[in-house]
């Protein structure tokens, strides 16, 4: 018998409040973000952790000294860049963490429920064996599932 490591669900009221707050984040955050392909992604450079000092820096020095920013450059895109550059990089670090162990508990969570269901199954196929009443009905639908696996696997030939 398999370890039951979880046994948690949501009520209503949570999915409902769950929802909420996505459908909150999305439209506070959608109007802001932008979409790049792997090719715009590709060609951006990237900001690294020992990038940030001296970005942030800059953002110092072009507030304290601007007749040093270049003519073709706006001061103040470069300060609401950074400044966005920041804020999310938070929020992602705070939604990575929340969205990995959410995934870790979804996979726990249907692992745990796909082992009983394929116990369950188990059980009415063996109730189905043995000519249970009323089990054939449940083990017919049940075995749908397995019908597609079943005729993609390579037919056995008997040994001589």
């Amino acid at each position: 018998m398999s370890e039951n490591r979880i046994s948690r669900q949501f009520s209503e009221v949570e999915v409902s409040q769950i929802r909420a707050a996505i459908e909150t984040l999305v439209n506070l955050l959608a109007p802001k973000l932008v979409a790049l392909n792997a090719e715009e992604k590709r060609r951006l450079s990237k900001i690294s952790d020992d990038s940030i000092p001296f970005n942030e820096k800059v953002a110092q020095y072009v507030v304290s000294n601007p007749e040093f920013v270049p003519m073709f450059r706006e001061a103040d895109e470069f300060l609401k860049d950074f400044s966005m550059f920041r804020d999310l990089r938070g929020f992602v670090r705070l939604l990575e963490q929340i969205f990995g162990n959410m995934q870790d508990t979804s996979m726990l969570a249907g692992s745990e429920a796909d082992e009983f269901a394929r116990a369950y199954y188990g059980a009415v196929g063996q109730a189905a064996k043995m000519g249970i009443q009323n089990v054939q009905p449940i083990y017919d639908d049940l075995s749908l599932r397995y019908e597609a696996q079943r005729a993609n696997r390579p037919k056995r030939t008997p040994k001589p």
